[in-house]
Order: structure tokens, then C-alpha cells, then sequence
């Protein structure tokens, strides 16, 4: 990277350098995306640097030193980061009756990739009440995953605003989900731009989380 610092002819310190930022999809919101701008226009000799993805693999690719900050999601004993909000995760289906309440039946899940906290939280629910269950269908995005689950084959672990957004509706009979953590983390004592980026984004994102 280069150096997170530079002088003007005055002898001003300017803002400079690449931070690399990794984005969960539920992350994209607007309050953090125009976080990131603004940085970019304030401080025009420092490049951002995005990424979206899984937060499994975000957070991997930071420790492999691929990223300087990760926004993402995690769920259950999971204490990686810092929290800045939760709320419920559900599981969630289309309009379509999917026999979910037939507990001899194995229960069809929509999931994400094996990087996914819901999806490890949703097994795990489902082995601790010794429920049966089959992956019918995986997708590294959302918007696939929100299709698959509203034209009804399967069901899936969702946070509660994001089933509402998609028009999904709520199973209640299936085993209790814990709530979905939403993080920040960095890499370790991160300087000047990655620093900066990294408070403002702590302030936007927390604004931001009703949106």
C-alpha cells in the first residue's frame, strides 16, 4: 500500500492511499455506500477500494491481508468484531405451502454458500431439534436466493427486515434462530486513510441501520 500520508508545499498532511473495503450484501446499504463517497470526494488522493461478498470470505481475504476493513454479519458464539446492531433471524418462505409443519419429512433449505453464518446457524437449530433437512438450492447472491425462496423451493435463514423487503413470509413452526449480528472489524491498529475510512464508516453504519 502506498504511504497513508503526504505534505503539501504548506507542509499540510493530505489523506492518501488505497484502503480496501469488504462488504456483506446486507452491508450495501445506501448510509454506507454514501459513506464511502464522500470519503472519496474529501480526500481525492486516497482510493477506495470495494468488495462485496460472503462475510466467511471477507474476513478471511482481511487476515490474508486482502483488506483493511470488513462490514459484515455474524450469529451465535461468534464474537469476531464489533457489534453495532442486531435483530431477529427467521426462517422464511414464498407464497407456495412447502409442508415445513411435517416433521418426518426432511425440510428443503435455499441457503448460502458454506461461509454463511445463517446457514450454519440455521443446522445447527435444526440438529439440536433433530430435524432432517436437505439443501435444494445454494447461491453466492441474494438476489438468487430471494428468487429460489419466492418461487417456493425451499426456505431459508433470513433477517426479519430483509424477508419483509423480499415480500417473503415468516414460518414460525420451525426451530428458534438466533439473532444476526451486524459487525465491523479492521485489521490490527490500522493508519491514516484506513483509520479515518474505518471511524467514519463505524458512525455511518450505525446510522444507518434502519435503512
Amino acid at each position: 500500500m502506498a504511504f497513508p500520508w503526504r505534505y503539501t508545499a504548506q507542509g499540510e498532511r493530505k489523506v492518501c492511499g488505497t484502503v480496501s473495503v469488504g462488504l456483506s450484501e446486507e452491508m450495501v446499504k445506501a448510509p454506507i455506500i454514501d459513506c464511502l463517497r464522500r470519503f472519496s470526494v474529501a480526500h481525492p488522493d486516497a482510493e477506495v477500494a470495494l468488495q462485496v461478498g460472503l462475510t466467511g470470505e471477507l474476513l478471511a481475504l482481511m487476515h490474508a491481508g486482502g483488506l483493511d476493513i470488513v462490514l459484515g454479519s455474524r450469529c451465535g458464539s461468534d464474537e469476531r468484531g464489533e457489534v453495532l446492531w442486531s435483530e431477529p433471524l427467521v426462517w422464511a418462505r414464498g407464497p407456495l405451502a412447502l409442508g415445513t409443519d411435517d416433521a418426518t419429512l426432511p425440510l428443503p433449505l435455499a441457503v448460502f454458500s458454506d461461509q454463511c453464518p445463517y446457514r450454519a446457524a440455521a443446522i445447527e437449530a435444526l440438529a439440536r431439534a433433530g430435524r432432517q433437512w436437505r439443501i435444494v438450492c445454494q447461491s453466492p447472491s441474494a438476489g438468487g436466493l430471494m428468487t429460489a425462496v419466492s418461487g417456493g423451493l425451499g426456505v431459508t435463514p433470513v433477517t426479519r427486515s430483509c424477508a419483509l423487503a423480499a415480500g417473503l413470509q415468516e414460518v414460525t413452526t420451525l426451530p428458534a434462530l438466533p439473532h444476526a449480528q451486524f459487525m465491523l472489524t479492521s485489521t490490527a491498529k490500522p493508519k491514516g486513510s484506513a483509520a479515518l475510512l474505518l471511524a467514519q464508516l463505524r458512525q455511518c453504519a450505525s446510522r444507518g441501520e434502519d435503512s
